[in-house]
C-alpha cells in the first residue's frame, strides 16, 4: 500500500489544517467490550515524558510516512507533537492515490485555502462552502455568498492545476415550510429554480465549473419521487452550460441515512448527476465513540455500487478531517449513575493544543474494531471508584485510520471526499438528550444567535438541537403540529407534514422527536422545529428507559481493559 503514503501525509500530518465538522447525529449504538491496543500509560512510564518545549517540530521531509514508520496502531503524543507538519515535499507533483479525489474548503477556516493551494494537483474536485440558494418570490430564486468569491484563488488553483474542477458547495438553508409547497406543487417554480442554477453559472462560466448540492437534509420528509425530479431538472440545466468544449458537473452530498437516501434513489439519478457525496462520518452514537467505523463506512458505501462497466468514477467516500471531544461532566459525587460527557467538535489546531497542554497524562487508543485512534486522559482511582471512567476522550482522525480508508476506497473502486466542514447548520452542535422541563432554563444570548446555553450543575452546556421523547396529547394539521408531553413538560412540535412518520402517530402515541429548539418562553410549553418523528409501537420499555437515558450517558467508553 505504499501508493497511499504521499497522500496520506498531505492531509494527516497537517493536523493543524482547520476543519469543522459536516452533518450528522451522535446517537444510539451499543458496542461489546473488547481488548484494544494502547501507548503506555503515563503512570507505568519509567521515564518521565518530556515537555512540549522540548519537542522539536519537524519542518517538511524527503521521505514518506512509511518510511518513517508513523503509519502505527501504537503511536503517542509526542510523534504527533513532533511530526504533524511534516509533509512529504517530494510528494506535491505525484498522484498516488489514482481514484477522484474532493476537498471541501470553508472560508472561516482560511488555512484551507493555502492548503488547497500547495497540494492542487492532489485533487480533481475542490469545493468551496460560500452559497446558499433561496426563494425570494413568486418563481423567484436567488444564489447567495457571492461576496465569499475569491477570483484570484481559483484562479492561482486553475494555473497550479488545469484540470481542476472548482465546485462549490451550494446548500438549501432556512427554507419556510411556504417556500418548500410552492417549490413541489408548481413545475413552473421547478423550472425557474433549476434555471436560476444554470444562469448563475453562465455568469460565472470562467471560475465555476458545477456544483456540490446539498438539500436532502433540509427537505427531509419531503416526497422522494418529486425531490429527485427537482434534482434531476437542476442537472439537466446545469449540463447545459459549457466552457471551452467541457459541460459543467454536478455532485449531491448524502447523508448515510436510508430514510435521507436509499440504493432506489441511488439508481434513479445514477445517469442523471456526475458525482455522489458520501457523508461516511459521525456515526450514530449514545456516548464516546468512533466518529467512522470502519465495517459501518464499509457497509454505507456498498450500498451505492457503481455498474461494473461504468467509467468514471461517481462514488466518493467521506473523509472526516475532524473530530470529537468529549469531557466528563460530574452531576453529583454521590450518584456516579449521574455522570455524563459533554462533547464538542474539534478541529486540528485543537487537537494539538490539547496534546501541548496534556501530553503527560494522555494515551492514545488504537480500536480494532472500528479502525479508529482515541485520545484518553483517564480519571483519579478512589477506593469507591478504583476503575473510574476516562475525564477526557478524543477521536481524532489518525494516519492510521485514513490510511484504512483510502485502502478501502480503492477496493470498492470509490473517490474519497474530504470533509473541511461547512454542509450548514444541521449538527454544528450536538444533539442534547433531555427531558421537556430542564429546557425551560435554556437561553440565547441575543435573539439573532441560533446557539442555546444551559447550566447544569454549575457547568455551561451549548446545543442547537433536542432529542426528545413523551405522548403525544395533541395533533393540529391544521397549524400542522402536535404536542408531546412527559413528566416535566410539554412541547409543541412544528413543521410535523414534511416528516415521515408524522402521519401514522396517534394521540397517546409514545414518540421520540428530534428538532431544533425554537423558544423556551410560551406560557405552557417549549417550541420545537421537528427534524425526525418515530412513534414506538411498544412504548413501555422505551418509556420506562428513557429518563435514565437522559441522566446517564452510559459508563461504557473506550479505555483500556
Amino acid at each position: 500500500m505504499i501508493r497511499y503514503l504521499s497522500f496520506i501525509v498531505v492531509f494527516c500530518l497537517i493536523l493543524s489544517i482547520e476543519t469543522t465538522i459536516g452533518p450528522g447525529s451522535r446517537k444510539s449504538s451499543t458496542r461489546s467490550t473488547e481488548k484494544v491496543t494502547t501507548t503506555p500509560s503515563p503512570s507505568v512510564r519509567s521515564t518521565p515524558p518530556p515537555s512540549p518545549s522540548s519537542y522539536q517540530t519537524l519542518s517538511p521531509a524527503k521521505t514518506n510516512v512509511l518510511q518513517r514508520n508513523l503509519v502505527e496502531e501504537n503511536t503517542n503524543p509526542q510523534s504527533i507533537l513532533e511530526n504533524y507538519q511534516s509533509y512529504c515535499s517530494k510528494c506535491l507533483e505525484t498522484r498516488e492515490f489514482n481514484n477522484p479525489t474532493l476537498v471541501y474548503i470553508t472560508p472561516w477556516n482560511s488555512h484551507g485555502y493555502d492548503i488547497a493551494k500547495i497540494f492542487t494537483k492532489k485533487f480533481d474536485y475542490i469545493s468551496p462552502v460560500w452559497f446558499n440558494i433561496k426563494r425570494t418570490d413568486f418563481e423567484k430564486y436567488t444564489i447567495n455568498g457571492i461576496h465569499d468569491i475569491d477570483q484570484k484563488w481559483i484562479e492561482t488553483l486553475k494555473e497550479k492545476n488545469s484540470n481542476v474542477h472548482i465546485v462549490p458547495r451550494v446548500i438549501f438553508e432556512q427554507w419556510s415550510t411556504d417556500d418548500i409547497h410552492a417549490l413541489f406543487q408548481s413545475e413552473n417554480e421547478k423550472q425557474q429554480l433549476a434555471l436560476t442554477f444554470e444562469k448563475f453559472l453562465n455568469e460565472y462560466t470562467n471560475l465555476f465549473d458545477g456544483y456540490v448540492l446539498e438539500l436532502l437534509v433540509q427537505f427531509r420528509g419531503a416526497s422522494k419521487p418529486m425531490l429527485n425530479h427537482i434534482i434531476s431538472d437542476i442537472a439537466e440545466h446545469v449540463h447545459q452550460v459549457e466552457y471551452n468544449g467541457k459541460k459543467k458537473e454536478i455532485i449531491l452530498a448524502i447523508p448515510p441515512y436510508e430514510e435521507l437516501f436509499n440504493k432506489d434513489d441511488f439508481e434513479m439519478l445514477f445517469e442523471h448527476l456526475d458525482g455522489f457525496s458520501v457523508m461516511t462520518y459521525d456515526f450514530p452514537n449514545r456516548e464516546p465513540g468512533p466518529i467512522a467505523p470502519l465495517e459501518w463506512v464499509k457497509m454505507t458505501m456498498e450500498k451505492f455500487v457503481m455498474p461494473e462497466d461504468e467509467t468514471p468514477i461517481k462514488v466518493f467516500l467521506g473523509l472526516n478531517f475532524y473530530g470529537y471531544r468529549y469531557d466528563r461532566v460530574d452531576s453529583s459525587e454521590k450518584n456516579e449513575q449521574k455522570q455524563q460527557f459533554g462533547m464538542k467538535s474539534i478541529i486540528g489546531q485543537d487537537y494539538i493544543e490539547f496534546l501541548r497542554k496534556s501530553h503527560h497524562k494522555s494515551m492514545i487508543v488504537y480500536d480494532p474494531r472500528s479502525q479508529e485512534h482515541a485520545t484518553v486522559i483517564h480519571g483519579q482511582p478512589t477506593k469507591q471508584q478504583p476503575n473510574p471512567i476516562p475525564e477526557t476522550i478524543i477521536f481524532y482522525p489518525s494516519l492510521k485510520s485514513i490510511y484504512k480508508r483510502l485502502e478501502l476506497a480503492t477496493k470498492l473502486n470509490v473517490g474519497i471526499a474530504i470533509w473541511d466542514g461547512g454542509q450548514g447548520t444541521f449538527i454544528d452542535t450536538f444533539w442534547r438528550k433531555s427531558f421537556i422541563g430542564d429546557l425551560r432554563r435554556a437561553r440565547k444570548d441575543s435573539d439573532d444567535d441560533n446557539q442555546w446555553t444551559i447550566i447544569y450543575n454549575g457547568k455551561t452546556h451549548q446545543f442547537l438541537y433536542v432529542w426528545l421523547q413523551g405522548i403525544c396529547i395533541k395533533i393540529d394539521k391544521h397549524a400542522d403540529l402536535m404536542i408531546i408531553e412527559d413528566a416535566t413538560g410539554q412541547a409543541e412540535i412544528q413543521n410535523c407534514s414534511r416528516l415521515l412518520n408524522a402521519l401514522s402517530i396517534n394521540e397517546g402515541d409514545y414518540t421520540m422527536v428530534a428538532g431544533k429548539l425554537l423558544n423556551t418562553t410560551s406560557s405552557d410549553h417549549i417550541i420545537v422545529e421537528g427534524f425526525k418523528i418515530q412513534p414506538f409501537k411498544t412504548s413501555s420499555k422505551h418509556e420506562l428507559s428513557w429518563p435514565f437515558e437522559v441522566v446517564d450517558i452510559s459508563q461504557r467508553v473506550y479505555h483500556s481493559t
